[in-house]
């Protein structure tokens, strides 16, 4: 049993432990061959140079004991369905990242290491986790539907919209200055995940706005909330990831996460043809706050919030 919020109560039934969770543990794979290991209870141990810092990993590890080519090749769903998408990291030491020797990401991911020096090494394997599939679902509504909701529903102009633009401006003003006076808190994991899901959820209200003045509102809680969870999430990536790993990370972070943006406003159109404006930002704003707080169901996701807690 687990007390997942360490207020000294037990909330749920403790999720096992993926097997080969870290590098202590590593599947040995000096002989070669195919291997099938699960992420079922893995944690994110390790922030890879083309990884997510929430994704969780499996290690393996192997020794060479002269030049050898190498090959690594990570494919299949990771026990996540639907997700093939692999990610690969090769180290010299787990200890530090910074001796990553190559890292790839793809569908599957391959590494190829030609005349690999004799010693050993291990492998870091996951899948990938970021907000791209919630960001389809987002985007193109926010972005297209918005300004039709207000100009065809609300009866404003430009300038209708405009205001209600800038009042997500002020909330998100108003939140930073807030969490840089006060900290992230304790639970900051949990208050990053609320933030965003409160951010999505708010497309959901605007197509249930009858006036201006109460989208503008809407607009607020949007700026406020998406700004909490972004100032956490920009915090921990700085915290956890070395400094020498940053651009990489923080430039694949945003890739991933805005990659398929284009696709989500390709789609807004047809879709809010055929089921109608207000159901298309209620759907869309329903599924994606699902989605963000899915994430807070991942083994090991919370795990920087409670090392604060026991050492508080």
């Amino acid at each position: 049993m687990v007390d997942n919020d360490c207020d000294g109560s037990v909330d749920e039934q403790e999720c096992g432990r993926a097997e080969h969770d870290n590098c202590a543990e590593a599947l040995d794979i000096s002989e070669g061959g195919a291997f099938e290991v699960g992420l079922s209870g893995a944690r994110p141990d390790y922030a890879l140079s083309c990884g997510d810092v929430a994704m969780p990993d499996v290690a393996f590890s192997f020794v060479l004991d002269e030049p050898q080519d190498v090959k690594l090749t990570a494919s299949g769903r990771l026990a996540r369905a639907g997700d093939e998408q692999a990610t690969l990291g090769l180290l010299k030491s787990c200890a530090d990242v910074g001796q990553e020797q190559k890292c790839s990401q793809g569908f599957p991911g391959q590494i190829r290491a030609r005349a690999l020096a004799p010693g050993r090494y291990y492998v870091v394997a996951g899948s990938l986790l970021s907000a791209a599939i919630v960001l389809l679902l987002v985007m193109g509504p926010l972005e297209v539907l918005l300004p039709y909701l207000v100009k065809n529903t609300l009866g404003a102009g430009a300038g209708g919209l405009g205001i209600v633009f800038a009042a997500a401006g002020a909330g998100a003003i108003v939140s930073g200055i807030v969490i840089g006076q006060r900290g992230m808190g304790r639970r900051h994991v949990l208050w990053m995940y609320l933030g965003w899901a409160v951010a999505v959820g708010s497309l959901a209200a605007y197509a249930l706005a009858v006036s201006v003045w109460q989208a503008v509102l809407i607009g607020l809680v949007e700026g406020a909330g998406m700004t909490v969870g972004n100032v956490i999430w920009e915090t921990l990536v700085h915290t956890h990831v070395p400094t020498r790993l940053m651009g990489r990370v923080s430039g694949f972070d945003w890739f991933v996460s805005m990659g398929l943006t284009p696709l989500s406003f390709a789609l807004t159109g047809p879709i809010a043809g055929a089921l109608g404006v207000e159901a298309t930002m209620i759907g869309a704003g329903a599924l994606g706050t699902a989605g963000v707080l899915a994430f807070l169901l991942v083994p090991g996701l919370r795990d920087p919030e409670r090392a604060a807690l026991s050492s508080a």
